[in-house]
């Protein structure tokens, strides 16, 4: 299945917390073997919480303790997240709190991907002691170190996993969540191709937009403060007047004119900047433009001859 945007890591969430929990299990039953659900975190967690809520409890404890198993991280970061602090019990247990040493970062990030989206849901009574028990049983499992899956799924979080997909790239990108995003890869977060509108396209899309590229203008340091009070005062005056190039500098140093041509622009431009600021509040000082008395009324003129 082709999942450039990594919905899966999306579908248990909004499935649980639309109580929609037959649906989710039906999806897992039907896709597993063909996209390997059993391999995400997330699914493998929110399909045990489904049957709990179904209270369907001996499928749900099978589930979550084959979990547990597999990804034994979850556990850390979910009771991190809560704020919860271990029973003795559980502390003990180093394969809970140790396993995260080995694991990939790219395992790691889709492990924290679901304590950020769906600790809430693990954090009522009910929910709390359904996963105390069966963290109980698998400590239990562990010690009695008789079951192949211990040994299998180590090995299996130390091999796979080996670098974080794209498409699960562009999904930290998408969801718009500092917290998410901070998971991100620190080399994709340099890549070149990063866009918010259409993070890391593959290699042989259309690009629909590319970013133009803008010419390096630096403020001249001499004619920055003069420059910021013109424009406060002038509303026309052009700031990027002021602005050098990098070419015309180097004209300057190799004898070009540079310097001179600059200044000679930026004295133009400030008169233009002037002149259109004068003419829009009406002082011109032209013939036309003269302010005229208001004429005298003829009426006014007969009476005043009256006390003549």
């Amino acid at each position: 299945i082709d999942d450039p945007l990594a919905i899966l890591l999306l579908l248990d969430y909004y499935a649980i917390r639309s109580e929609e929990y037959n649906y989710l299990i039906h999806f897992y039953t039907e896709q597993n073997q063909r996209l390997n659900l059993d391999g995400l975190p997330n699914f493998a967690y929110s399909i045990a919480l489904a049957y709990f809520h179904l209270s369907l409890f001996d499928k749900a404890n099978e589930i979550l303790q084959n979990a547990l198993i597999r990804f034994p991280s979850i556990l850390k970061y979910l009771l991190d997240k809560l704020s919860i602090k271990p029973d003795r019990t559980v502390e003990k247990c180093r394969y809970f709190f140790d396993s995260e040493k080995y694991e990939t970062n790219a395992l790691k990030c889709v492990q924290q991907l679901y304590i950020v989206r769906m600790s809430h849901e693990w954090k009522e009574k009910n929910e709390l002691e359904f996963l105390k028990n069966n963290v109980n049983q698998v400590i239990h499992i562990i010690e009695q170190n008789q079951d192949s899956r211990i040994a299998n799924y180590t090995k299996l979080r130390e091999t796979c996993y080996r670098r974080t997909p794209i498409n699960v790239c562009r999904h930290i990108i998408l969801s718009e969540s500092n917290e998410i995003r901070g998971f991100l890869p620190n080399d994709m977060e340099n890549d070149g191709r990063f866009y918010n509108v259409d993070p890391f396209p593959p290699n042989d899309s259309i690009a629909s937009f590319q970013r133009p590229e803008r010419p390096s203008m630096q403020i001249n340091s001499s004619y920055n403060g003069i420059g910021m009070l013109l424009r406060s005062l002038l509303p026309n005056f052009n700031l990027e007047n002021f602005l050098v190039a990098p070419d015309a500098q180097a004209g300057a140093v190799g004898g070009g004119g540079g310097a001179e041509e600059n200044d000679a622009g930026m004295l133009q431009a400030l008169q233009e900047s002037i002149g259109d600021f004068i003419g829009d509040i009406g002082l011109t000082n032209t013939g036309e433009d003269q302010l005229q008395q208001p004429p005298v009324d003829d009426d006014n003129d007969e009476n005043n001859n009256e006390f003549d």
